[in-house]
């Protein structure tokens, strides 16, 4: 259930890529040309910045970036890029990284 409490229904158009194991995400193709998107993160746990609008998109190859992600569950979090093609193993939290 979203942070507001309330699901709705209108489909944006056919998800063409999912995946779930590692990184959750997906991509949507757009065929409802009576709905409009937008570029915006929902952060409703924020109330004063509850979106985010995605300004651009780069590859974040330098550390020190900020970078965000949104899940359904997790909502927005954010962290800093401390290494670049580092290889760990271990666990946080009870979760193997």
């Amino acid at each position: 259930m979203p942070p507001e409490g309330e699901l709705n229904f209108t489909l944006i158009g056919q998800m063409v890529i999912r995946q779930t194991s590692g990184v959750d995400m997906g991509y949507i193709m757009r065929t409802n040309s009576e709905v409009l998107v937008s570029p915006l993160i929902r952060n409703t746990d924020n109330e004063e910045f509850p979106q985010l609008q995605i300004l651009s998109v780069i590859d974040p190859d330098t550390e020190g970036v900020v970078v965000c992600k949104s899940g359904f569950s997790s909502h927005v979090t954010c962290g800093k890029i401390i290494g670049l093609l580092d290889s760990i193993s271990g666990s946080s939290d009870s979760r193997v990284i």
